[in-house]
């Protein structure tokens, strides 16, 4: 053989092991992509966690995105100090059956010496090892304020130009008083500026509203459950003065339930729960000058059966609607022409059972146009929210264009306000008895987003909160306690829904 050949052989053996070794080598490297690609990986959890600093809890809620291992820890520094706390040692008994944190469920953590200094939460999922959440913690209340011991109530006004809030409640001793308070528009609660006692016998669900520019009425269920209407003059400065300037019975058998609207000029119309718990619409005339008419001017009962926790709700120029429930506890909505003189038509206009099973404590409000919201409880205590379709002229459309429920463990005696064009604030007692706030979407046609914008827990029993505007973004509720504790909280809330 020739060194040709020989070396033509030795350059085929070569190229032949190479060829082997790569062979073996891309195998071999499939094989351990393919082993790899089959391990699984932890990945980190997407999710949305909300801290806030309430007195002296870090409050930290469980937004949205995956649910968190019970093991999940959270790291509390606050300063140069650190706490350490495990989710399962501080979540409700009732929220762990799933062995999970979820979403709307709460972590509460007391903290002592924290004033003037930062807190800052850091939460690590358990299973990834990785954080979740970071960041510091600040106090979500602009304001808190307990102001005095009720049994009812209770129900406020703010004064815009003169930067006080007007509260009417029913005292301990069943008395019926109305305060002014200093709110500031940057929601910072001041003190008591004045306080009347209107009613030394007997005062039930007062509701007050303005009649002119110093002149404010409370109608209320009265001594022998009459249905007592009255006038105060409250000046620029919150003083109120020492003597009611008029009353009037507008009900001598009772006036359960009072919610009143504006008509035209002197003319307020009240719906309430009358005798025989008949629901019941009457009208009144009150002058810019706290005089009262000293007889109703119309009446019409617009529910036969039973009619409890009436809502009302302008419409038109010559139309209201009135949301309550009936005798089996449905919601009804119905609606009644009242004409400028207070002339109320002689029969219901049109009516819609808006909920068949259960619509208690429901709160109407208008959205837009022909549009109308109505939150309420409903089957199994739920928090509802109902959209329906009322025309001017008060026909109301037979088709309910959307329903929500706002809050699927219990969402008992809800009050809804309009935020923005499409913003929505429900306050409300949630689970435990605890007051909630929480925002919401509603479409100009009706359309509910399924989802909750934001979340608020006031960590405190609530029972009646009622919620209105300071100024901007700035708000204020008032609620009792189950202690019967009297309190005002005041709160910021973005026209996106935001709470902060």
């Amino acid at each position: 053989m020739n060194n040709r050949n020989i070396e033509n052989l030795a350059v085929s053996e070569i190229l032949g092991s190479m060829l082997i070794l790569s062979i073996t080598v891309a195998i071999f490297a499939s094989i351990y992509v393919g082993v790899l690609s089959e391990r699984p990986e932890i990945e980190t959890p997407i999710v949305t966690i909300k801290g806030s600093l309430i007195e002296d809890f870090v409050i930290l809620t469980h937004y949205g995105g995956e649910p968190l291992s019970l093991d999940t820890k959270i790291k509390i520094n606050i300063a140069n100090s650190s706490e350490n706390i495990t989710v399962k040692n501080y979540l409700e008994d009732s929220y762990k059956l799933d062995g999970e944190w979820n979403i709307g469920e709460t972590i509460t953590y007391q903290i002592s010496n924290y004033t003037g200094k930062q807190v800052e939460v850091i939460v690590v999922d358990f299973n990834s090892k990785d954080i979740v959440f970071q960041g510091f913690v600040k106090d979500t209340f602009s304001d808190i304020s307990w102001y005095s011991n009720i049994s009812g109530g209770p129900d406020m006004i703010y004064i815009l130009s003169n930067s006080f809030a007007i509260v009417v409640y029913s005292a301990d001793n069943d008395s019926g008083i109305i305060e002014t308070i200093k709110i500031e528009s940057n929601g910072d609660i001041g003190e008591k500026i004045d306080a009347l006692i209107f009613d030394t016998k007997y005062c039930e669900e007062p509701n007050v509203f303005q009649v002119s520019n110093n002149i404010f009425a409370i109608a209320y269920n009265g001594q022998g459950n009459k249905g007592t209407l009255l006038t105060v003059n409250i000046d620029s400065k919150g003083e109120i003065s020492d003597v009611v300037l008029d009353t009037l019975i507008f009900d001598s058998n009772q006036g359960l339930n009072t919610d009143v609207t504006h008509v035209s000029g002197d003319i307020f119309a009240i719906a309430y729960r009358g005798q025989g718990y008949k629901g019941t619409l009457k009208t009144v005339e009150i002058f810019g000058n706290g005089q009262i008419s000293d007889s109703v001017k119309d009446s019409l009962v617009f529910e036969p059966l039973q009619a409890t926790e009436t809502s009302i709700v302008w419409i038109s120029e010559n139309m209201i609607a009135i949301a309550y429930r009936q005798s089996d506890k449905e919601g009804i909505v119905k609606t009644a022409a009242i004409l400028s003189n207070g002339e109320i038509s002689d029969t219901v206009i049109d009516s819609l059972e808006f909920e068949g099973d259960e619509g208690i404590d429901p709160e109407i409000i208008h959205v837009t146009g022909t549009i109308y919201a109505i939150a309420y409880e409903g089957p199994d205590d739920k928090g509802y929210l109902t959209t329906i379709d009322i025309s001017s002229v008060g026909d109301i459309n037979d088709t309910i264009i959307d329903t929500y429920i706002f809050d699927s463990d219990q969402g008992k005696e809800p009050d809804i306000i309009q935020i923005s064009e499409e913003y929505y604030a429900i306050a409300y007692r949630g689970k435990s008895d605890l007051g909630v706030l929480k925002t919401v979407r509603i479409l100009p046609n009706g359309n509910i987003i399924d989802s909750i914008v934001d979340l608020l827990n006031l960590q405190k029993t609530c029972n009646d909160p009622d919620i209105i505007n300071i100024l901007g973004d700035n708000y204020v509720i008032g609620f009792r306690s189950l202690s019967k504790e009297g309190y005002l909280l005041t709160v910021q809330i973005e026209k996106n829904g935001n709470i902060y």
